[in-house]
């Protein structure tokens, strides 16, 4: 429903599935990787990646329908979970972000740098996030009260019905 109605992908994970599985345990023992990353994540963030994030929704907007859109298209994520608004709020402050109202929203906005697009987070609900452009996350915004979301895409929503639970 918080999906816009452009999005020409979505995707939808179950993070505690995927952290409890045999096969990320498997990966998670071979792979090498910084074992500090996801530590120095959470010091920052307040957000155990393993406990606290619940599952996520990512779409992707084309850029045609998405005009801050560098490359292809724009990517808004949904995520529902346990997060500190105050904590990731200052967080993203103290690297430059702006804090506007929009619709009664709280939008954390920070510029497009150095070839980057801007990226803006807000929280909508109680434990759910939305990260994206600042365009996608005021559609997003504007979602919340009803309108033309991925849900009245029919071909789309077609689609996913055709997904059995567990696959992709």
């Amino acid at each position: 429903r918080l999906v816009p109605a452009s999005a020409a992908l979505v995707a939808y994970a179950d993070v505690h599935d995927i952290m409890a599985s045999d096969l990320r345990q498997k990966m998670h023992a071979t792979l090498p990787g910084r074992p500090d990353g996801q530590h120095e994540f959470q010091d920052a963030t307040g957000i155990n990646i393993e406990t606290d994030i619940d599952h996520v929704v990512v779409a992707v907007v084309p850029a045609a329908a998405e005009p801050a859109a560098k490359g292809p298209g724009a990517v808004v994520v949904l995520a529902r979970g346990r997060f500190d608004q105050v904590k990731i709020e200052a967080l993203m402050r103290e690297h430059g972000a702006t804090v506007e109202d929009y619709k009664g929203a709280r939008l954390v906005v920070a510029d497009a740098s150095q070839g980057h697009p801007g990226m803006s987070l807000a929280f909508l609900q109680p434990g759910l996030v939305a990260v994206g452009t600042s365009a996608l996350i005021r559609s997003t915004v504007d979602l919340k009260d009803g309108g033309a979301s991925v849900a009245t895409n029919d071909e789309l929503m077609g689609l996913v019905r055709d997904v059995r639970s567990g696959h992709a």
